[in-house]
Order: structure tokens, then sequence, then C-alpha cells
């Protein structure tokens, strides 16, 4: 099954089947703005996330088509609900707004927590697959940085990388999570390579401009 979102706040749902016609999509009202994220969940596989401007984050049941309200702000709080992430493993959603600010809610109830990571708005976050207690955000202030999520009230991060314009993506690696690549709006990608702690790090820069001359 592939889910997709539109700008309308519609998901839909492609199940691959012989049919020559659209009976194999399914499309549903959940949102009532656009969708900025969806997610699986890789420990309930019939589980599909998805946050919108709306500020608004739903788990929905596939099989059941059932909807399930896991965080619903004022719309204008924080300015917007920019990107989120899922973290099975913790039970815990993570959402980025414009106003730097991320949020983490636990998705089975409980006080959510807030704190101020960035200048301006997040437009990505992942978390380590070798170290679940570090994440990576990345934000139009230009910056990708690496935090700690025990240390966060100290708004510091661990290591940090700049460019010229905005992060677009932070991504970690797969299997240790020593590798961060970011990509940007000055048209390059940056590669860093952290030491076991995230201490240290070097990176190596690489232009993908894709203009026409």
């Amino acid at each position: 099954m592939v889910a997709a979102g539109d700008k309308r706040g519609k998901i839909g749902f492609f199940t691959p089947d012989w049919t020559s016609d659209d009976s194999c999509v399914t499309l549903l009202d959940v949102h009532s703005s656009s969708v900025t994220w969806l997610a699986f969940d890789k420990t309930a596989p019939n589980a599909l996330y998805s946050s919108s401007y709306d500020n608004i984050v739903r788990r929905l049941d596939v099989e059941k088509q059932v909807f399930t309200e896991i965080l619903s702000l004022e719309e204008n709080q924080w300015n917007f609900l920019s990107t989120s992430h899922l973290d099975s493993g913790a039970q815990m959603v993570r959402c980025g707004f414009g106003t730097g600010h991320m949020h983490m809610v636990d998705v089975r109830g409980g006080r959510a927590n807030t704190v101020q990571l960035h200048a301006k708005t997040i437009r990505s976050i992942d978390v380590s697959p070798g170290n679940s207690n570090l994440i990576v955000t990345g934000s139009i202030d230009h910056y990708a940085r690496i935090w700690d999520i025990r240390k966060l009230k100290r708004t510091e991060p661990l290591a940090e990388v700049k460019h010229t314009q905005g992060v677009t993506q932070a991504r970690f690696g797969q299997g240790s999570g020593a590798v961060v690549m970011t990509t940007s709006y000055d048209d390059t990608c940056k590669v860093l390579l952290l030491d076991r702690h995230a201490n240290s790090f070097h990176f190596m820069r690489i232009n993908h401009s894709s203009e026409m001359t």
C-alpha cells in the first residue's frame, strides 16, 4: 500500500492490482489544509500518522478507516506545523513548527513538551538508528543541528553545520548513524561524519546544482 497527501488535506491510498480504473485508490478527507507529513508505524503496519498546516496530527487505522487525534493546536500557534517525525520505538511524535519550536507528543497520551531549537522554520527531524537519544534537525535558518534529547533543556546542540541558505533535509545514514547528510537551497549537500558520541565531526561539501548553463 502507498499513501500520499495533497494540499487540500486529503490522503489517498493506492493498492496496486491489475484493475484498469481507479478502484484501487481510496481517498479520505483527513485535514483542512496541506498534508506536510505521512508515516506508517513500523510496529503497527495498519497505523498511518499524518500532520498538516492545520496544526493537527492524526493516526489512522487503515483497516478500519478510523482516525485518532494525537495533537490539536490552535491553527496559528507557533505559526504552523511544518514537519513531523514518528519514533516508533519511543512511541513519540516530534513536530517542527514555523517558529523553530519542536513539540514532542507521546502517542499513548500524557503531557507534551516543547523546546525551541532554531530561529526559523524546522524543515526536517530525524532520529539516529544507532542511538535513539540523538536527533538531527534542519531549518531554513541555514543550520542543521544534532541534539541529545536528554539535554534539550539546555538548547545547545552537540554539533551543527551551516549552509548559506535554508536547510531542506537532514538525515542520519542507516546502520550506526555515524553519517548525517544535509541538503539545502544553496545547491549543496553536506556529509557529516560523527564520532561515537557526536562530540566532534567533519564534513565534506557536494555541489548538486541542477541549473542548466
